[in-house]
């Protein structure tokens, strides 16, 4: 049952996505509201305002909850945020489970527009941040979450996000990673795919009907995911960044992917793990790939 109260705190657990008013942000919030029902928590439909601005306020969490509700039968909670969106945003996302917000940009490999609150709050806030550009896609047979790994436990939070969304949709999830080039060994992606799917093996167990492809290739990680986020419905990937300054900014792979990926990307970084598998980081059985933590995401 909706609300039309308006209230300045996050509910716990709830799916937050932020509204300007934008195109950008109606597709952010019908890709969050299928997420909170997906998920069986409500949707939090925040906008950030002065004081003064409240009539202003009022109206775009209106239309954003008249979106919401074409999109699904979500539980809808209006929130409106004093002070500037970056900050406001990252204090927001503390008791929240995600935190959506819109980009700009046609997603092109020629544009270079990226939305800056979107980019700075993926570097800063507690949860995992989705950047969204268009939605709804085009529905495909078989739909595939992308996961881009580098290696563990520094992508935990990504992982658990990624298997999370696949066992609740339905969807397969596809892991991407790349390696170095010239390596001389012909068995080189056979290794790499036992040595993950040990690292995996927690996670595997935790939701055995998530069925997972691969796809293990040398060269940059970004162009990996890239090749495969126009047919994914949604790319998820983690971020090194640690300490408060060094979380403002992504790393060069999250940060190439939200600007290009024509689908939603989630970046979960590793501040948002809430659980771990209830195994291991890495199964003591696997041979430990050397090159695993080579890559930076």
């Amino acid at each position: 049952m909706n609300t039309q109260s308006i209230s300045t705190q996050v509910p716990d657990g709830a799916v937050l996505v932020g509204v300007d008013g934008s195109d950008h942000a109606l597709a952010a919030v019908r890709w969050a509201a299928e997420e909170a029902v997906s998920r069986g928590t409500v949707l939090a439909i925040a906008h950030t305002a002065p004081p003064t601005g409240g009539g202003h306020a009022r109206a775009i969490v209106s239309q954003a909850r008249a979106a919401a509700s074409q999109a699904s039968a979500a539980r809808v909670s209006s929130v409106v945020l004093a002070g500037s969106p970056v900050p406001a945003l990252t204090s927001a996302s503390e008791p929240a489970a995600l935190l959506v917000l819109g980009m700009t940009g046609s997603g092109g490999l020629g544009d270079i527009l990226l939305g800056s609150t979107t980019l700075e709050v993926s570097g800063q806030a507690r949860c995992p941040v989705v950047g969204v550009r268009r939605w709804p896609p085009a529905r495909r047979p078989d739909p595939v979450v992308a996961l881009g790994l580098g290696a563990l436990p520094a992508d935990a939070a990504a992982v658990q996000t990624a298997f999370d969304l696949a066992d609740r949709r339905a969807w397969r999830l596809t892991v991407v990673h790349t390696h170095h080039p010239g390596l001389p060994d012909e068995d080189r992606n056979e290794r790499d795919r036992k040595a993950l799917a040990g690292q995996l093996a927690g996670w595997s167990r935790r939701y055995p009907d998530v069925t997972i492809g691969w796809r293990l290739c040398t060269g940059p990680p970004e162009k990996a995911l890239l090749e495969l986020a126009s047919r994914a419905e949604v790319v998820v990937t983690g971020t090194r960044r640690r300490g408060p300054a060094a979380r403002a900014l992504l790393g060069s792979t999250s940060r190439a992917v939200l600007r290009y990926s024509p689908a939603p990307v989630i970046v979960a970084g590793p501040d948002s793990l809430a659980t771990a598998p209830d195994t291991p980081w890495y199964a003591t059985d696997v041979p430990d790939d050397p090159h695993a933590h080579s890559q930076l995401w």
